[in-house]
């Protein structure tokens, strides 16, 4: 029974570091931040990149220079309007790098300039991005504090029934 709950304290223990380090890496995800170690995260919306990836998918894009990206590379871009896209790399013009969504049947109306790049594409995780959305609601990120709070308290009182006996 001591190993069963060494085990799932160890995982209880990852999951709150990777929920944490999730939640680092989206807050440093802004198209003008630097992101947590060169690493930027984001959750699709859409699925004009499939079969690459999927709405629902969470992706891990890496700070790569614009001016090492080529023709294949799969970068993330932020439009005028405000909205961040991934798509592919289809042509290299004086203007900017074509990019074109692998479900897409057109390329996109606008070039990728250095400026409006972010980051290129490094893994997906599927169906990460559907949970971290989930969890962005008032409701659902109230409750998971609360749920962090008593596994924090309970670690505390763990500590301190050991540390008197």
């Amino acid at each position: 029974m001591k190993v069963i709950k060494q085990l799932i304290n160890i995982l209880l223990n990852i999951s709150v570091f990777l929920l944490i380090f999730l939640m680092v890496l989206n807050f440093m995800s802004n198209p003008s931040s630097s992101g947590l170690f060169g690493l930027k995260g984001y959750s699709v919306l859409s699925n004009s990149m499939q079969p690459t990836f999927s709405a629902g998918d969470y992706l891990i894009d890496y700070q790569t220079a614009y001016e090492d990206l080529k023709e294949g590379d799969v970068i993330t871009y932020l439009l005028d309007n405000g909205i961040i896209v991934t798509h592919r790399i289809t042509a290299e013009t004086s203007d900017g790098f074509v990019t074109q969504g692998d479900a897409n049947e057109f390329a996109d109306d606008m070039p990728v300039t250095k400026e409006a790049y972010i980051a290129q594409y490094r893994f997906h995780i599927p169906y990460l991005g559907q949970l971290l959305i989930g969890l962005s609601q008032p409701i659902a990120f109230i409750t998971l504090i609360f749920i962090l709070a008593i596994y924090l308290l309970g670690i505390y009182l763990s500590n301190r029934h050991l540390e008197e006996n």
